[in-house]
């Protein structure tokens, strides 16, 4: 029982509501928040994870930004897309 969620590091409180909403049987509330999410959900996935996620967390003050070999930090337009869907969503990116 449970979710595997990439986004679930930068809304913890909204997925679990999500989640909760559908092991309680209201499907109803759980799509709702999922359709919230959605916006979050792509934008962890804008270039290779976890390059997105970290970049985010980042941007949140979670942790340091540093993105160790093989991978690489994201492209300019797609860090101001995740910087602007952490905004819309009411993130202080």
């Amino acid at each position: 029982v449970g979710v595997i969620s990439v986004s679930a590091n930068i809304i913890p409180a909204d997925v679990k509501a999500c989640v909760d909403a559908w092991a309680a049987g209201r499907p109803d509330e759980a799509k709702r928040w999922h359709d919230k999410m959605v916006p979050i959900h792509q934008a962890m996935f804008v270039e290779t994870n976890p390059a997105p996620v970290k970049t985010a967390m980042a941007m949140l003050g979670m942790i340091e930004g540093e993105i160790r070999l093989p991978l690489c930090g994201l492209s300019e337009a797609n860090t101001e897309k995740l910087r602007s869907a952490l905004r819309q969503y009411g993130l202080p990116a």
